[in-house]
C-alpha cells in the first residue's frame, strides 16, 4: 500500500490545528539525483517537495513535511525541542524500476509508516549561525519493519544577506526487523537471486553528511542546492545487496525552487 498521502494528510491536519495566522510558510519543489534504493550503486531522478510552516505560535515552534518525513516542534521554549516525526519507508523498487537484475529477483521488501517522538536541544552560537542537536526515534505502526533511532547535528550561518548554509551529520541505528527486511537474504531468496544467504542484525546503519546552500532572491522567493553523502555501515554494508551488487556510499545531489509566504 502506498502510504505517503497518509503522512501529507496527517501533517496538513497537524498543521491546521496548529497554525496561527502570523505562521511563515515555505513551499519547495525540485529534483535530484539518488541511489535507485538504499545500497544501490544504480541511481535515478527522485523528487524533492517540502511543506512548512514556522512560528505556529512561538519563533522556535514549526510543523513540516519534507519528502517522505515528517518533523515537528512544539515547544514554546527558546532551547529545548519535543515534537512528532513520522517516515514513509517505501518498498524496494516501488517508486522506480531496479537495473540490478539479482537484487530485482529479490521478494518485494514491505513498506513502513514509521512514528515516533523528535526531541533535541537548540543553542544560538552569535547572530549569524546556530547548533541543534536532534534525537529522533520512530516504529514502524505495522509492526513490519521494526524502528530506527537517528542522532542528528545541524549547524546554520549566514554567509551575508543573501546567502544562509546548513550542514547537518546524523548517524542512524536500525532494528534487526528493519536491517532483515531491507539487507537480509534468506534461503529463498538466496535460490530465486543466486545471492549468498545473509543474516542482518540490529545495529548502527548508516552515517549521514548533508549540506544545503540557499539563496534569497528576494521576500517570496529562495533557491536551495543540496548534496549528502550516506556511508552504509556494519551489515547494510556488509550485505550481498550493498557489498556484491551495490555500493556502500550513497549518494545525492539536487535543487529547490522555495515560495515563502
Amino acid at each position: 500500500m502506498f502510504r505517503p498521502t497518509l503522512i501529507a494528510a496527517a501533517s496538513a491536519v497537524c498543521l491546521v490545528a496548529t497554525t496561527a495566522s502570523a505562521a511563515e510558510w515555505a513551499v519547495g519543489l525540485g529534483a535530484a539525483i539518488g541511489p535507485q534504493y538504499e545500497g544501490s550503486d544504480d541511481y535515478t531522478a527522485v523528487p524533492l517537495f517540502s511543506v512548512i510552516a514556522r512560528n505556529l505560535y512561538h519563533p522556535a515552534t514549526y510543523a513540516g513535511l519534507s519528502g517522505p518525513r515528517f518533523s515537528s516542534n512544539f515547544l514554546a521554549h527558546d532551547s529545548l525541542r519535543a515534537g512528532l516525526s513520522a517516515e514513509y519507508v517505501p518498498e524496494r523498487g516501488a517508486l522506480n524500476d531496479i537495473d540490478n537484475d539479482r537484487v530485482d529477483a529479490l521478494s518485494d521488501t514491505e513498506d513502513g509508516l514509521m512514528l515516533g517522538v523528535l526531541v533535541g536541544y537548540h543553542m544560538t552560537l552569535d547572530q549569524a549561525s546556530s547548533m541543534t542537536f536532534e534525537l529522533d526515534s520512530r516504529y514502524d505502526v505495522n509492526d513490519e519493519i521494526g524502528g530506527l533511532v537517528t542522532l542528528r547535528g545541524r549547524h546554520k550561518t549566514k554567509l551575508g544577506d543573501k546567502w544562509s548554509l546548513t550542514t547537518e551529520l546524523e548517524g542512524t541505528y536500525a532494528s534487526e526487523s528493519y536491517m532483515n527486511e531491507y539487507f537480509g537474504v534468506n534461503a529463498q531468496n538466496a535460490a530465486r537471486s543466486g545471492l549468498d544467504q545473509f543474516q542482518a542484525d540490529a545495529g548502527v546503519k548508516d552515517a549521514t553528511l548533508r549540506v544545503a546552500a540557499t539563496y534569497r532572491f528576494n521576500q517570496s522567493w529562495s533557491g536551495t542546492l543540496l548534496a549528502s553523502v550516506k556511508q552504509l555501515l556494519g551489515d547494510a554494508a556488509d550485505s550481498p545487496v550493498t557489498d556484491d551488487e551495490g555500493s556502500a556510499t550513497q549518494l545525492l545531489g539536487g535543487a529547490s525552487i522555495n515560495f515563502h509566504f
